[in-house]
């Protein structure tokens, strides 16, 4: 029912182009780094190799797909933000973000270096299984994977994508260099560190500058410090669930069941201890009491 009508100034159409471009040449990088191991896999270590890859990959990707979710679910919410409220109010929303972000992540985290072992021993067998390194680099290369994830949303959401016009496609390069020079010496390793290395020497570095540069006009190095105590809660978490989890001795479904209630409570129960009087924890707490009380009315 809508009739287009007029023309739009050249400058404002050549702007136009240019974010057009400019999120073309991102969504390029982005579909290059999800292939590229899969491609150097086949390639260089063949087809039994690259199934035993996928089959670890497909869970971690399964995982992720439900925690972006979140992302795309908040993005419109965050522009809008971005437009009506203030430079604090967004900075504090963002922080408060990563910490949801970081505690759910870190969850997650937790669950994959307990139970991705005896899930996959149930589902393909000893022989497809890879060794608890590779778990770790799984691990790692999940958290990482999620928390650009934090950052990428805020950056679309404020259309930052002219400063952010190479950084996917260098990552992918990079990611990409490191795969074919090290796969055949290093194997799976390599194409696990390549995509670690390119998140955290190119692409976190890359958005985390942009963001705090460009809209929050503020230094991150608080904010990163922030993030490195997240990362170490993490690793120190993980390790006390994983060693309550070492003294299941069932086998089997049994053994599975029972480790996973360990990691539904334990994380949590430990991350709630650590962050219960931050800020963040606060604000979320208090995010989620209105979330319960509006869910009350509607009922």
């Amino acid at each position: 029912q809508y009739t287009p009508r007029g023309t739009l100034e050249k400058e404002k159409v050549r702007k136009i182009n240019q974010r057009v471009k400019d999120l073309f040449t991102s969504k390029i990088g982005s579909v290059v780094i999800s292939s590229a191991d899969s491609i150097v896999i086949s390639a260089f270590m063949g087809l039994t190799a690259l199934a035993m890859y996928q089959n670890y990959y497909y869970i971690m990707s399964s995982v992720s797909t439900f925690v972006f979710v979140i992302f795309s679910g908040c993005t419109a919410g965050i522009g809008n933000s971005l437009i009506t409220n203030s430079i604090q109010k967004n900075y504090r929303d963002f922080k408060d973000l990563t910490f949801i972000i970081a505690w759910l992540s870190g969850f997650c985290v937790c669950c994959f270096y307990s139970l991705y072992q005896p899930f996959m021993k149930i589902w393909v067998g000893e022989d497809m299984m890879y060794g608890m390194d590779v778990v770790v680099l799984f691990c790692i290369y999940f958290y990482l994977y999620v928390l650009c994830g934090v950052f990428s949303t805020y950056k679309d959401a404020a259309g930052i994508w002219h400063e952010d016009r190479f950084r996917a496609i260098i990552g992918a390069a990079v990611n990409l260099v490191i795969n074919i020079a090290f796969v055949q010496k290093y194997g799976i390793y390599a194409i696990l560190l390549s995509t670690i290395i390119s998140y955290i020497v190119v692409n976190i570095p890359w958005l985390i500058y942009n963001l705090f540069h460009v809209l929050f006009k503020k230094s991150p190095k608080k904010y990163v410090l922030r993030m490195l105590v997240y990362v170490g809660a993490t690793i120190i978490v993980c390790m006390i669930n994983g060693a309550f989890c070492d003294y299941v001795r069932l086998e089997g479904f049994g053994g599975l069941l029972l480790r996973g209630l360990i990691c539904l409570v334990v994380p949590n129960l430990l991350f709630g201890l650590m962050f219960h009087n931050t800020a963040e924890f606060k604000d979320c707490l208090g995010l989620t009491k209105r979330m319960v009380a509006r869910s009350k009315e509607k009922i």
